[in-house]
């Protein structure tokens, strides 16, 4: 039987989508965009099962020379994470990302970014407290504990994980409230920002967007991906 292979826009099915059933509806603009990243990767495993071409998606490129990252420096994948310490998706996907260190430890990197959002009002602060432990070596240590407790971010609590950690204390205060911290997280939101990101969580695999609290299946199949480009 003759295959046929064509190229559609992707607004045009993205119209189609919200016909057949894909209704987006009224929610804030980072609902919406993780609705149209998971009507995207639906119309591609679609596509690609009846045989239409709907070309790359876009590929950025992120800045990762001063984040913090876990894993091989020249790893042929990275994952760029834009993260809010505050945020529930992004403690949902906090173990994904536990699993895909432990699967992918010598082919993945990734890479933190700062993004609280302004109405998380102790999101800062524990951002603050993250880069603070980093100037100390314990930048992931200090990620971990955030996360695992991640709905007490009060002052207080980050101090005690400082204690936890074995962290210079004075250090730690200093650089907790200096305008080098702050600087850091503003570049980052400016960053994400530029390159469309208006919630939390959102992923960069190899420069290909991934918006939301995904499950590890939806990452492997991005990180397989990526795997076999690289080869």
């Amino acid at each position: 039987m003759l295959k046929i292979k064509q190229v559609i826009p992707i607004s045009t099915l993205l119209l189609l989508s919200v016909v057949t059933g894909f209704a987006m509806g009224r929610s804030g603009s980072a609902e919406i965009n993780w609705k149209v990243d998971q009507i995207d990767r639906n119309l591609r495993v679609l596509a690609e099962a009846v045989g239409v071409d709907l070309g790359t998606r876009d590929i950025v490129g992120i800045d990762v020379s001063e984040s913090p990252f876990l894993g091989p420096e020249e790893a042929p994948i990275t994952i760029v994470e834009f993260s809010d310490f505050e945020c529930g998706y992004c403690r949902k996907v906090y173990p994904t990302l536990l699993q895909i260190r432990n699967e992918y430890d010598s082919e993945v990197k990734i890479v933190f970014k700062h993004f609280p959002l302004s109405f998380h009002k102790n999101a800062l602060l524990a951002h603050r407290a993250a880069i603070s432990a980093g100037e100390q070596g314990k930048f992931w240590e200090m990620h971990d504990l955030i996360f695992e407790n991640f709905k007490d971010l009060s002052r207080e609590t980050m101090l005690e994980y400082a204690s936890r950690l074995n962290l210079d204390s004075p250090q730690f205060e200093e650089t907790l409230d200096s305008q080098t911290s702050k600087d850091l997280i503003d570049r980052d939101i400016i960053l994400g920002r530029d390159n469309g990101v208006t919630g939390t969580p959102v992923f960069f695999v190899n420069g290909r967007k991934l918006v939301g609290a995904q499950p590890f299946s939806v990452f492997k199949e991005e990180i397989e991906r990526a795997l076999r480009d690289a080869a």
